[in-house]
């Protein structure tokens, strides 16, 4: 009899936490609206907001002081919309404000972030699909996923900086050729190229005062394969909340040639090339992510006429254990280390962040907890507008994201 009641009090611990606490639900966005008279489209509207309060202490190298600040913003919001129509063509857009009173910013511009046109079983081929315009080119698989599927809100800079190296915002205009069967993945993509604000030297500066008068287009392809059967993740996403199993690996390679450019009052011209590899998987409450980034021709610093061209790579690794039977709490880890230069001493980037999220309604509700530290080389250090130069960067972050 006592075992009896043990075993019906867990039965029931397990039936009552097996929820989310704001209750169960479908996790995908958006509203469906009723479709015209004839059938022709259904039509779906959705929003995303997702907030991060920040507590940041940075260390002045010359002083040893410690400057604190704190920041109350928007990392990102939106509105989405996304049409399907019964010939199998599907359009979605957003229109988005991101990073809206980021530290001494204001309220920014609103612009159009995805807005493609897809194309879905052409040739008659189930799972072979074409997409144009400004969809996403797969340099990465968490660039790939959509911000309110990620585990932090922040992705890590090495990612960020792929994102940007090829293919503006790695969503510039492009068409796409992509497959998705039971074993395997793959892009083909040309598109549009790099752009000069995002077009970075080695110690993250941008041309500035320079620009770009002219580049070929950007071409590539990623391979996504599941050895596994029953291990397939056919739309990929950092979030399980305890459910399911996933195993695959990938590779990419990506290449944007004849950028001319001025920097330092001269013209100058670079191929560039982006190498990207990912392992990913998770079994039920355990995820677990790893991506490694080569850029081929980076510049060492665009203030000097005297040009130097180097490689860079890095990697990061991040997991998460969702704890179902505890109100969906799920500590989180994710450690980063990104040479920016490899000919030379001191450009080395690292982070370590930590915390755990609460995913009160899966991702239409959550918050999250997190400790950050991010160090510097000396040749990437960071200096503000009083001249004070930061070898490091701790941050405790509050994030919230609400998405329906």
């Amino acid at each position: 009899m006592k075992s009896f009641f043990i075993s019906s009090v867990l039965l029931m611990s397990t039936q009552v936490y097996a929820s989310f606490p704001l209750g169960d639900t479908d996790n995908s966005w958006g509203v469906n609206v009723t479709p015209n008279k004839d059938g022709e489209l259904q039509l779906k509207l959705g929003t995303r907001l997702q907030t991060i309060t920040s507590h940041s202490m940075r260390n002045d190298t010359v002083t040893g002081e410690t400057e604190t600040f704190q920041d109350f913003s928007l990392r990102r919001t939106r509105f989405q919309v996304q049409a399907d129509y019964k010939e199998g063509i599907k359009f979605y857009m957003d229109v988005r404000n991101d990073k809206v009173n980021e530290g001494d910013s204001g309220e920014g511009d609103f612009n159009v972030g995805d807005a493609y046109i897809q194309v879905k079983n052409i040739f008659n081929t189930k799972g072979l699909h074409f997409k144009a315009f400004r969809a996403k080119v797969d340099v990465s698989r968490a660039e790939t996923i959509s911000s309110s599927k990620l585990n932090y809100l922040t992705r890590a800079a090495i990612a960020d900086e792929a994102a940007n190296y090829v293919s503006h915002n790695r969503r510039a205009n492009n068409f796409q050729l992509q497959g998705i069967f039971d074993k395997w993945y793959f892009q083909l993509v040309a598109g549009d190229g790099v752009e000069a604000g995002s077009f970075h030297d080695a110690k993250g500066e941008d041309l500035s005062s320079g620009d770009i008068s002219s580049q070929n287009f950007m071409v590539g392809s990623k391979v996504r394969f599941y050895p596994i059967t029953g291990y397939e993740d056919k739309s990929p996403t950092e979030t399980y909340f305890g459910k399911g199993k996933h195993f695959s690996f990938g590779a990419g390679i990506f290449h944007t040639g004849g950028i001319k450019y001025q920097s330092a009052s001269t013209n100058f011209e670079v191929d560039r090339t982006l190498i990207n590899g990912e392992f990913s998987f998770h079994y039920k409450g355990l995820s677990f992510l790893s991506e490694y980034f080569k850029f081929k021709n980076v510049v060492q610093d665009y203030s000097t006429s005297n040009r130097v061209l180097g490689d860079s790579d890095g990697y990061f690794a991040q997991v998460e254990y969702v704890m179902t039977e505890f109100h969906y709490l799920a500590p989180f880890f994710r450690y980063e280390s990104w040479d920016r230069f490899n000919d030379a001493e001191n450009f080395d980037q690292t982070s370590t962040v930590a915390g755990i999220n609460w995913y009160l309604r899966a991702n239409k509700i959550r918050v999250g907890l997190f400790y950050q530290i991010e160090k510097y080389d000396s040749n990437i250090r960071s200096t503000n507008a009083r001249g004070q130069i930061f070898d490091n960067n701790k941050q405790i972050n509050l994030t919230t994201m609400w998405h329906y």
